[in-house]
């Protein structure tokens, strides 16, 4: 899209950097800024807050899922290495 000379402003405002990037016609980076970031709506952070809550009580649960599988790995390794040294379990054999 061609820049449009008429339709930026033809002084700079009062204290507001400028920016000259591949054109002759300055512009005020507070006009860029305001193009480019725009603070999202109500209903999108209620959106995005919703997503995050969720993908947090799933990662909870996760969590949670994983030491209790690692707390019984651990249990079996020991009962494994016990039965090993008591004799329970044959180990000449590969």
């Amino acid at each position: 899209m061609p820049l449009n000379a008429d339709a930026l402003p033809s002084a700079p405002q009062a204290g507001a950097s400028l920016l000259r990037v591949g054109s002759t016609v300055p512009v005020p980076i507070d006009t860029i800024l305001d193009l480019l970031v725009q603070p999202p709506d109500v209903v999108e952070k209620n959106l995005v807050s919703k997503f995050i809550e969720v993908v947090t009580t799933r990662f909870d649960a996760l969590t949670s899922e994983f030491i209790n599988d690692i707390a019984s790995l651990k249990e079996r390794h020991s009962a494994l290495i016990t039965a090993a040294v008591t004799g329970q379990i044959d180990t000449t054999q590969a």
